[in-house]
């Protein structure tokens, strides 16, 4: 069965890569950039596939029409699988910087590299991790009756993304076996995690 939170997942940890690929393989990390946008878009087909849930193919496309940055996620998802990503007007764009770093009076400096993507969005270059954590956000707003978007948590430096199974919260119900309290329904996640 397809379950459309395994894909919500699958998404958060596209955007985990995010920050990652740009440091391991430099200008070609845009790949991963596309994968999350694909991924991010195609939530539309697990919903109409996960029978648990009530949101069907036409609600969940509808959602997307009215969300400016979900359409624009459909744009480089298409844009990237039919070569018409000018067509579309998507721009990506990678800025390398270098900086020496001074490690001792008997070594020589440092060289690091950084590299950055960006994505031109309503006219403006955003860091691509800041657009996944927005297009996040905005489908974590899609209302179920379910209730249950997997919560995911932004770690610390390392921003890996983690599936949270259970929350602790005062006078909740447990979990009878492992005691802990079941997941709350999803808010809109918070990027990144503050806590």
């Amino acid at each position: 069965m397809a379950d459309s939170r395994e894909q919500f997942l699958r998404i958060a940890r596209w955007k985990a890569r995010l920050w990652i690929d740009p440091i391991i393989h430099k200008e070609n990390a845009v790949d991963s950039f596309y994968a999350f946008a694909a991924a991010c878009y195609h939530l539309v087909d697990w919903l109409e596939n996960d029978t648990s849930q009530p949101i069907r193919r036409e609600k969940a496309e509808a959602y997307v029409l009215n969300s400016e940055i979900l359409k624009f996620c459909g744009a480089i998802c298409n844009g990237s699988k039919h070569a018409q990503l000018e067509q579309k007007k998507v721009r990506v764009r990678t800025e390398k910087t270098t900086e020496s770093i001074h490690v001792g009076d008997d070594a020589d400096d440092v060289v690091v590299e950084h590299t950055r993507m960006f994505v031109e969005w309503q006219g403006k270059d955003v860091d691509v991790e800041e657009f996944a954590a927005r297009c996040m956000e905005e489908w974590g707003r899609v209302p179920s009756e379910r209730g249950t978007w997997p919560r995911v948590a932004c770690v610390g430096w390392s921003r890996r993304v983690i599936p949270t199974r259970h929350r602790t919260r005062r006078a909740s119900p447990r979990c009878q076996p492992c005691r802990k309290v079941p997941p709350a329904p999803l808010d809109p996640p918070r990027w990144p995690c503050r806590r």
